[in-house]
């Protein structure tokens, strides 16, 4: 049996020539020569057959490189040309190469897609710190309705300085400020939206007609930041602050902030007069008097006959004229009157001067 001296297993690539020697029992020695061809020309196979698509958003920075064995070299870790990060949106075919000691190769491709990030909140626009004096908080306090163990949170002001990264924050001044919102590093979206402070509603109250016209006008004109509405004596409610015909005496008139914020309350008079009386009897109109004149602003009134002749001296706070003098009835005529008094505003004292009808 021929011997040889050659190391098994062979293992290089080419042709191996292999001398077998064949040695009979008295030393006589012959040859024979045998070739080896070893050729490798299969490439690594796949360990699996179809690999996993992958999808994320935003961007995918880590791929696991799959594996395929070869006959010779064993196991081939797959590489690929394609960059990582991969940010594009849309699918990106990642091509693995396998290659074995002997430069045999095999591919396999790998679907990755990357889908648009999704924002998972949508904050409003606008939010209102109420400093009503009448309870306003102060402050807003904004909830992202996340939880921090699935995103993190970078609550910014308008010039960038990082506030808070907790999912709820409290805002206490008026200003532009930004949410940004990360999942696994991936930004999903900015909210960004407007913080408004509104104060306890301040007006200028005007009553633009002169005291004891006919057709009494009041406007009420906010000088606070705001969106109003306004009412007289508890009425509707209605968007512009001009009053018209407003009857005589007290009223009360209300601003306030049509977002809740605040209301302010007014108080004014009227002043007006009868411009007739029927003395009469009948509970109905007997007596004559100024009643819109509130009694603090000790006001008087002086009445005449149309000759001239004082006829009575009353308070708007007293009884008024029962249409006599000197214990005698009053014909039917017209009468005149001065009514001094403070103007309601200013305190300025003024006179002013008219007549009104006697019927009997």
């Amino acid at each position: 049996t021929g011997t040889t001296s050659i190391v098994l297993p062979i293992t290089a690539q080419g042709t191996t020539v292999v001398i077998w020697s064949f040695e009979d029992a008295n030393g006589n020695i012959t040859t024979q020569t045998q070739n080896v061809v070893i050729d490798d020309v299969t490439g690594p196979g796949p360990d699996v057959a179809v690999l996993d698509d992958i999808t994320a958003e935003c961007s995918v920075a880590v791929l696991t490189a799959p594996t395929a064995t070869d006959n010779c070299s064993g196991t081939i870790t797959g590489t690929t040309t394609t960059v990582l990060p991969i940010t594009a949106q849309g699918t990106t075919v990642v091509t693995w190469t396998f290659t074995d000691d002997n430069g045999n190769t095999n591919t396999q491709t790998q679907n990755v897609e990357v889908i648009d990030a999704t924002m998972p909140i949508n904050l409003d626009d606008e939010y209102i710190i109420c400093n009503d004096e009448n309870g306003g908080l102060g402050y807003v306090i904004i909830d992202s309705g996340l939880t921090s163990e699935n995103f993190t949170f970078v609550w910014k002001d308008e010039f960038g300085n990082i506030l808070s990264n907790e999912e709820v924050y409290q805002i206490n001044q008026g200003g532009f400020y930004s949410l940004e919102i990360y999942s696994s590093g991936c930004l999903l979206g900015i909210e960004e939206f407007t913080v408004i402070e509104i104060n306890t509603p301040t007006a200028i109250v005007d009553i633009i007609t002169e005291d004891f016209s006919n057709n009494n006008i009041i406007t009420i004109t906010p000088t606070s930041n705001g969106t109003y509405e306004f009412s007289i004596d508890q009425g509707v409610w209605q968007n512009d602050g001009i009053f018209m015909n407003v009857n005589t005496g007290s009223h009360t008139l209300e601003v306030r902030d049509v977002r809740g914020c605040g209301e302010k309350v007014y108080e004014i008079y009227i002043i007006d007069y009868p411009r007739f009386f029927t003395p009469n009897g009948d509970g109905f109109n007997d007596i004559w008097n100024i009643s819109g004149l509130p009694t603090e602003l000790n006001s008087k009134i002086y009445i005449f006959d149309r000759f001239g002749k004082l006829l009575k001296e009353i308070y708007p706070s007293g009884y008024g004229w029962d249409g006599t003098f000197n214990g005698q009835q009053m014909p039917t005529n017209d009468y005149w009157f001065i009514v001094k008094y403070s103007d309601l505003i200013t305190g300025e004292h003024k006179e002013f001067r008219s007549h009104f009808t006697l019927k009997r």
